[in-house]
């Protein structure tokens, strides 16, 4: 199982943030699950949130802020917000990165995807997206490039038939990697899967993983048969793997 870790080392550094990014690696993380979003014109950084509120502590709506402004704003343990192009140069050649892209928007693939594009090393990234037109842009103008549908309980608010249905999904957007939330991974939804051939690192949000009931739901993940795991722990997690038979 690959070791993912799920917006950095979140619980040791704050998410997205170069200390969490750093911890992750110290950690044994695999893999680094991060999310970009927009400037105002259109300069890709690493942040999960609409607005600034919870992690700077600023009631500003993300893509609302110029590259300048947002340059500015400080993390609640005063590292700045990330650009993707710092990033990508001091963290790619170390490990690889799943950039999650915020929003329905190709502009938002295409700010990122060119990014990538140029580095010899683009093929440690995956590019995971909840809607299907920025994974169809990418397939469309950067066909080498690796992306990965994102499939959750949020997916029914975008398209009920892509929930019910994620072959739909799967299908349209052009993706042999599915992203699905944790709690919809079952042994049937596995063989589909296999079926299909389809490569599944599952993820689980923020809340939903307390570190004494992780092992057992890993446990469970692992005897499913799931290609890894975009988790909160992958320091513990990784530790957990080297312990098993």
């Amino acid at each position: 199982m690959l070791v993912i870790a799920h917006r950095g080392a979140n619980q040791e550094a704050i998410e997205n943030s170069m200390p969490a990014m750093e911890k992750a690696l110290a950690g044994g993380a695999q893999r680094i699950e991060l999310d970009v979003q927009l400037s105002r014109e259109g300069e890709p950084y690493i942040f999960h949130d609409d607005s600034l509120m919870r992690l700077c502590g600023q009631p500003h709506p993300f893509n609302q802020l110029s590259a300048a402004e947002i340059s500015r704003m400080r993390l609640a343990d005063g590292s700045p917000i990330p650009h993707a192009k710092e990033v990508l140069a001091t963290m790619l050649p170390r490990v690889e990165l799943n950039l999650e892209i915020k929003g329905g928007d190709p502009k938002t693939a295409e700010a990122i995807a060119c990014l990538v594009a140029r580095s010899a090393l683009a093929s440690r990234v995956v590019f995971s997206c909840f809607y299907p037109e920025p994974l169809r842009y990418l397939h469309l103008h950067y066909p080498k490039l690796t992306c990965a549908a994102l499939w959750g309980y949020d997916t029914i608010s975008i398209n009920p038939c892509y929930f019910s249905a994620p072959q739909l999904f799967m299908d349209h957007s052009h993706c042999a990697i599915i992203h699905p939330e944790v709690a919809l991974v079952t042994a049937a939804f596995m063989d589909q899967a296999k079926h299909r051939r389809w490569l599944v690192y599952p993820w689980i949000s923020l809340t939903d993983e307390p570190l004494g009931q992780a092992p057992h739901l890993w446990q469970q993940l692992k005897n499913l048969g799931v290609n890894g795991l975009c988790t909160n722990w992958p320091r513990q997690f990784a530790r957990w793997l080297k312990e098993q038979p």
